[in-house]
Formats: C-alpha cells, structure tokens, sequence
C-alpha cells in the first residue's frame, strides 16, 4: 500500500540533545491526522523533517510514495534556473550545491 505519508524510525536532535527517538507512523490517503502536543514537543520538527526543509539524523520518510521534496511550481518565480532553485532548496538544508 502507498501511504499519503510514511515517516519510518525518524531521529533528530539539536545538539546532544535527543528530541525525536524513534518516530513511526503512516497516513493513508484521505485519512484526516493531526500532531498534538504542548510547546516544543516537536510537532514543528517533524513536519519540517516531513518537508524536507530540516535535516534529520535518521530516517525514512515518503510522501505519496516518493522520497524527497517537490518544490510546487507557484511558489518559485516563472523564470528560475534549476540550479537557483536547487540552490535555495540546498540553502533551506545548509548544503551546498557545486
């Protein structure tokens, strides 16, 4: 089966600082989730490990049964380069793109 989202064994930290340990769950198509929890709990980090705009130490995370981010063509000017747009998604992870 194709998850909407499959986020397998996601671990991150800030630091020595262990925040996610271990987090497991799929969503299924039109299946209707939600993440709760109180402030700094982590429900930020792990949309943003979802969306793949912050790095995580470990994981595996798909999204419709692909791995990885795409950038949605509305939200980058029409006349973007795909090295600038590889570029600023490599900003958003603080990698560098040669």
């Amino acid at each position: 089966m194709v998850y909407a989202i499959n986020v397998e064994n996601l671990h991150n930290s800030y630091g020595n600082v262990a925040v996610l340990k271990g987090l497991s769950f799929k969503v299924k198509k039109g299946e209707i989730f939600a993440l709760l929890g109180g402030n700094g709990s982590g429900k930020t980090t792990i949309l943003e490990c979802i969306e793949g705009i912050r790095k995580y130490n470990s994981a595996s995370i798909s999204v419709d049964g692909s791995f990885g981010v795409q950038l949605q063509s509305i939200t980058l000017p029409k006349n973007i380069k795909v090295i600038e747009a590889l570029t600023l998604f490599s900003k958003w992870n603080s990698d560098s793109i040669n």
